[in-house]
This record gives C-alpha cells, structure tokens and sequence, in this order.
C-alpha cells in the first residue's frame, strides 16, 4: 500500500527494539519508533524482578508513572532502583 507522504501526521514503528526496526523509523519520514506492549512489559518486568520483595510495588511504580506520562519522575525511580541493585 501507498501513502502520501504529506498527508501523514506521524508513523508508529513498534517491535522489540531490534537495530533493524529502529532504522525503519529512521528511513521512513515522520516515523517514531515505539516498543510494543508484550516487550514493554517483558522490560518492565526484568528491571522490577531485579527489587527481590519490592518487585510487586516496583512494577506498580513503573506502570503508574508510565501511565501519567511522568517522565522525570520514571527517570528519577529507575535511577533508584540502579543504585539499590547496581545492575541496568
């Protein structure tokens, strides 16, 4: 299928993350590369199981602040959560 360029507000891309998928985001004009919803929580979940008995109330932070589109305030929780495990 075509598209007129023009006429398109922004193209989403999503997958895994894959150096590929990435450039497709890169080569097609107005494309945003986004994580689908299986890997987003396939991330989350590795990064919240790394908090041993806080990991329930960790993947709830996550999922909270991803849901409020508070950037600064996921960034400042994830940099938390590296300095109590000390792994990415």
């Amino acid at each position: 299928m075509n598209y007129i360029q023009e006429d398109l507000t922004r193209v989403y891309i999503s997958g895994d993350g894959a150096t590929w998928i990435k450039q497709g985001a890169e080569y097609l004009n107005k494309a945003l590369f986004c994580a689908d919803k299986f890997h987003i929580m396939k991330y989350i979940n590795a990064a919240s199981n790394q908090m041993l008995d806080e990991k329930d109330t960790a993947k709830s932070n996550i999922y909270r602040l991803l849901h409020k589109r508070d950037k600064t305030g996921f960034i400042k929780y994830t940099e938390e959560m590296l300095k109590g495990t000390g792994r990415q």
